[in-house]
């Protein structure tokens, strides 16, 4: 029902950035639009390590938070703020949407972005990633309390699952 225009990441400052800093603060703008009607939804992140091996998930919904509703057509931006990982090394970030639940998977951006984590003196190891979401263009929604919805994220005219 939804689709991701566009990902990037920012740094404090709010500029485009590849690489940061361990544990400095990093956002990742999400930039959707609805191909239908939406009641709600939840944006977030997924990181992964070198490996490609999932290291950390966070959707809008944990916090209570949905963009919705969304007509089809319309568009909504969505900033996931969230803390570099400690270790220095490259981290593929990718734009998730999901459903109100955050469980089942609606899109992902077609390609990850990059971020690459330098040493911070002095470096510390292991992972402190805690996010937070804001809806800064769009309709906002509270989730908690759409969770008795049919939402059907499988319910596509083509059968080709979710878009």
């Amino acid at each position: 029902p939804v689709v991701i225009e566009e990902a990037t990441l920012l740094d404090s400052r709010g500029a485009a950035v590849s690489e940061v800093a361990a544990s400095s603060q990093v956002t990742l703008r999400v930039r959707l639009s609805a191909v239908r009607d939406v009641q709600a939804c939840s944006v977030g992140i997924e990181v992964d390590d070198a490996k490609g091996d999932p290291l950390y998930r966070f959707v809008s919904a944990d916090q209570g938070l949905g963009v919705g509703p969304l007509k089809a057509g319309s568009a909504a931006t969505v900033e996931v703020s969230f803390s570099a990982p400690r270790r220095a090394g490259h981290y593929p970030v990718c734009g998730v949407i999901t459903g109100a639940d955050g469980a089942s998977i609606w899109a992902a951006a077609p390609v990850a972005t990059p971020l690459s984590v330098v040493a911070a003196t002095p470096q510390r190891h292991g992972l402190d990633l805690a996010a937070s979401a804001t809806v800064v263009d769009g309709p906002v929604a509270a989730v908690t309390d759409l969770t008795s919805l049919e939402l059907d994220p499988l319910d596509h005219a083509d059968g080709a699952g979710p878009t």
